[in-house]
């Protein structure tokens, strides 16, 4: 039940993230959108995968415009959980950006989390 509730909110934080869209005289910081496209999708997959998650944290190390409105993205994911252990691995995804700078990762590949 805990799980469900937990993904409920997530799914909500990341739409009303959607929703609060720019307007042209703000600058988009697309990085931090991709950022934040990939650290959902590691959450959900998380959630669903271990026991216990408590929070889901991703850093991106390369970024790659692949000029075509996607882009490759690499980096580390860090889960903790409810004892406080964490737990690192290594991600690559796809992350598609439309004009506005709203990321969706397409396609999220992670290794399993190992103890730090």
């Amino acid at each position: 039940m805990k799980k469900i509730f937990s993904l409920g909110l997530i799914v909500i934080l990341v739409f009303s993230l959607c929703a609060c869209g720019s307007s042209k005289t703000e600058k988009v910081d697309v990085k931090e959108n991709i950022r934040i496209a990939v650290q959902g999708k590691a959450t959900v997959e998380c959630m669903f995968s271990y026991e216990s998650v408590k929070t889901v944290l991703a850093s991106c190390s390369t970024i790659d415009d692949n000029g075509d409105g996607t882009y490759d993205v690499f980096g580390k994911i860090t889960v903790i959980d409810d004892f406080g252990d964490k737990y690192d691995a290594k991600y690559e995804a796809k992350v598609s950006v439309d004009e506005s700078g709203s990321a969706t990762c397409k396609d999220f590949k992670m290794d399993t989390p190992r103890k730090k």
